[in-house]
């Protein structure tokens, strides 16, 4: 740790000396370098959008465009504590059922410092980043239409297909085999159902595996109105590197059976579920 700490100063030593050099043919001026751009890309997508890019240490968090494009852009040296941070911190890369993955770059006196570590010399993180896929998770309803005064059930099948050698991931489920906790989420409104038997369950993945879950709709339908709804699981995938405070950042019970959840960035296949009114 000292070593890191001592090498960093010195190379800010070195990079202030530089720009004072009266030997170069040409004077180096530093523009303040607040910003920095990068790319990142989705395994077997085409739809690079919303992946959460989080800099730590500075608790900044943006996401990307449709091609996989963010800019991370810090506030003047002034406004930082000390007037400025020294130090070398990590740019974490996070979509849940994909591998998380990062780069580090130096900021030195509350500025970034190109050609260094993963930058290059226009500010661009220089390596191109590609997120693995783990897990693919899709989920199958029937009926998808139902009118509001249906009294029978809602078959629910999810279906997880295993991309590496396992996955371990957690759920509520009824002797391991059935899935107990879904969403049924719409742009205005989230519902949360959950089965009294399913206890909350770890599980290690390999190959396919499917969770059905049987939805009693006469017992449901009070608390759940008309509308068009996304029928989510809940599914919570287990992988390491993955900061405490990145999830705090996402919602503080984004990691228990509530709405919170919904923030972490997933690519999963959902299917939809109209409710109508009663004829």
């Amino acid at each position: 740790m000292y070593v890191k700490l001592a090498i960093i100063v010195l190379f800010s030593g070195l990079l202030l000396f530089c720009t004072e050099n009266p030997f170069f043919e040409e004077s180096i001026k530093f523009k303040e370098r607040q910003e920095i751009n990068g790319k990142v890309q989705l395994q077997f997508s085409s739809d690079n959008s919303d992946i959460l890019v989080y800099f730590e240490g500075f608790e900044y968090v943006t996401k990307t465009d449709k091609d996989g494009n963010f800019a991370l852009k810090i506030p003047p040296a002034h406004l930082q504590p000390g007037n400025g941070l020294t130090g070398l911190y990590k740019i974490y890369y996070y979509v849940a059922n994909y591998k998380i993955e990062s780069s580090t770059v130096l900021v030195s006196n509350g500025e970034f410092v190109y050609d260094f570590a993963d930058l290059d010399l226009k500010g661009q993180v220089k390596r191109g980043i590609v997120l693995n896929k783990l897990l693919d998770v899709s989920t199958e309803v029937d009926p998808v239409s139902i009118e509001h005064s249906y009294n029978g059930q809602l078959n629910i099948g999810v279906t997880l297909n295993v991309l590496v050698d396992s996955v371990i991931v957690s759920s509520f489920l009824i002797k391991k085999k059935e899935l107990g906790g879904v969403y049924l989420s719409s742009a205005e409104q989230v519902h949360l159902i959950k089965s009294g038997f399913a206890i909350l369950t770890k599980l290690t993945l390999k190959g396919k595996t499917s969770l059905p879950m049987k939805i009693n709709w006469k017992k449901e339908k009070e608390a759940i109105p008309v509308g068009n709804y996304d029928v989510i699981p809940y599914l919570q995938i287990h992988q390491e590197g993955i900061p405490a405070k990145l999830l705090k950042i996402i919602g503080t019970k984004s990691h228990t059976f509530h709405s919170d959840f919904l923030n972490i960035p997933y690519r999963r296949a959902t299917e939809q579920i109209i409710i109508s009114s009663s004829k």
